[in-house]
């Protein structure tokens, strides 16, 4: 595997929930990150491949703050579609893998062949592990209006303004600010259903329950926008529930992104939560104390 390292990151404490677990937006802040270092590494652009069509990501292990990450990015002709741009986020001082995303392009069927050869280079065979089991991998689609949505009891769960600290270098707000509103959106739409927001406490990332997540943009946000969420949950007969939003410029009401989600309890390694806590506490005493003195921690000193 031909795998670039794309990116080296520290988690630091103000990124994460309630539960000391990284909120689910800043996976998406660094996977974007990635997908930046790489597209120049590997000279991949628009004009070649084509635009991402959906992206989807795996969250396989918790990432506590002072946790150290490092992300390696590939390609792949040999997932669900006929391209595929594989990112790994994996624990720096054990190589655990903590989270992956893939993300679906779907070039020329007539220049295949010099895509191949273009990005030789930078090819992989692509693990199954990223491959998603509780989402349909195809881009989300849907025609539906806010007034349609809202006949159907589709709830408005979120409003924000798009300010330019969200707008990245290609002049349109990235992942992690529509992340960020759909995560927020869920806690809203919980607190509707009537389960409290933070009722299933240490089974959360980033305050939204997910395991998988995927996200189709349909049109760019641009600083100045106004924009609202409109979120549902629908409940299954069988394997977790789907929750899904779909976020609309509120001005033209034009369909911006749309997401899904979902959670399996099953799948998630558990962590003792009194034994997290002493791993916790020892941590700071050595960080803060190594020689039983008081010293600066300039990497994570707040």
């Amino acid at each position: 595997m031909r795998a670039q390292e794309t990116l080296f990151s520290a988690i630091y404490p103000w990124e994460c929930d309630i539960n000391d677990a990284l909120s689910i937006d800043r996976y998406f802040e660094r996977f974007d990150e990635a997908d930046r270092q790489f597209r120049l590494i590997s000279n991949l652009t628009e004009t070649t491949v084509g635009q991402r069509r959906v992206r989807i990501a795996r969250i396989h292990n918790h990432l506590k703050p002072h946790d150290l990450v490092s992300l390696h990015s590939y390609i792949a002709f040999d997932g669900p579609f006929m391209m595929t741009v594989v990112h790994e986020m994996r624990h720096a001082q054990n190589d655990i893998l903590c989270a992956t995303v893939i993300d679906g392009f779907q070039p020329n069927t007539n220049a295949v062949t010099d895509v191949r050869k273009r990005f030789d280079a930078f090819q992989g065979r692509l693990d199954k592990i990223s491959i998603p089991t509780l989402l349909d991998i195809a881009a989300s689609h849907s025609k539906s209006s806010m007034d349609s949505l809202m006949s159907m009891g589709t709830r408005i769960c979120f409003r924000g303004t798009v300010f330019p600290r969200d707008v990245g270098p290609e002049g349109t707000a990235g992942d992690q600010l529509v992340v960020h509103a759909f995560s927020q959106a869920t806690e809203h739409l919980l607190l509707q259903e009537g389960v409290e927001a933070n009722a299933s406490k240490g089974d959360q990332f980033g305050g939204t329950p997910l395991q998988e997540m995927k996200l189709t943009w349909v049109s760019p946000l641009k600083a100045g926008d106004v924009f609202l969420v409109m979120s549902a949950l629908h409940h299954q007969k069988t394997g977790p529930d789907l929750f899904r939003h779909h976020l609309f410029e509120a001005r033209t009401k034009r369909t911006i992104a749309i997401c899904e989600s979902r959670k399996n309890e099953s799948t998630r390694a558990p962590r003792d939560a009194e034994s997290s806590e002493v791993e916790d506490l020892a941590f700071s005493l050595e960080t803060v104390f190594p020689n039983g003195k008081p010293k600066r921690n300039a990497l994570f000193d707040l």
